[in-house]
């Protein structure tokens, strides 16, 4: 015996039977089905992404509609939703990939400064919570940390409030964070 325990279409028992097997089905409350269908969409979009085939395009609309439907929402409905909620910054038309963002001088650099400036701190007060540590693999990694955390600082004492010293101290706090974690 093979157990599923997976959404099917309504034919699948007679298919399964017309090919001599027999089969278990239960019957789900709509909250049941609505849990085993949404894994079903997972699953149909995995078998869209192995094969590229148009049919399986159309397995995922048609597992979003029952999807839809079970909450309550028409098809007419979400399409109108979808039109509604596509303005030409939310339609996928270009075909773009955001690679990264970077701080502009439009932004708020003060309070970003500030963000940065506590997580330092933050950091910092581990570190000096964690001296008395032997530890030499420890160590290392304190020493390591105190020196990023000084450069940091330096980049913050001159109080640059240009856009590439930000992004370096964003960068370099984040390095603080990745070392730390590793302690």
């Amino acid at each position: 015996m093979i157990k599923y325990h997976k959404a099917i279409r309504d034919k699948i028992p007679e298919i399964i039977e017309k090919d001599g097997y027999t089969c278990n089905v239960e019957a789900l409350s709509d909250e049941k089905f609505l849990v085993e269908i949404e894994k079903k969409l997972s699953e149909e979009l995995v078998e869209y992404q192995k094969d590229r085939k148009p049919e399986e395009l159309a397995d995922i609309l048609e597992v979003i509609y029952r999807i839809a439907k079970l909450k309550g929402i028409s098809k007419e409905e979400l399409e109108k939703v979808t039109n509604e909620t596509s303005s030409v910054e939310a339609q996928l038309i270009k075909g773009q990939e955001l690679i990264a963002t970077l701080i502009n001088e439009k932004q708020d650099l003060t309070s970003q400064s500030k963000i940065v400036n506590s997580e330092i701190n933050k950091l910092n007060q581990k570190i000096q919570n964690s001296e008395n540590d032997k530890d030499s693999f420890v160590s290392d990694k304190k020493r390591d940390l105190k020196h990023l955390f000084n450069q940091v600082n330096k980049i913050i004492e001159k109080n640059d409030k240009n856009t590439n010293s930000m992004n370096i101290k964003i960068i370099l706090c984040k390095k603080l964070h990745k070392n730390y974690r590793g302690n």
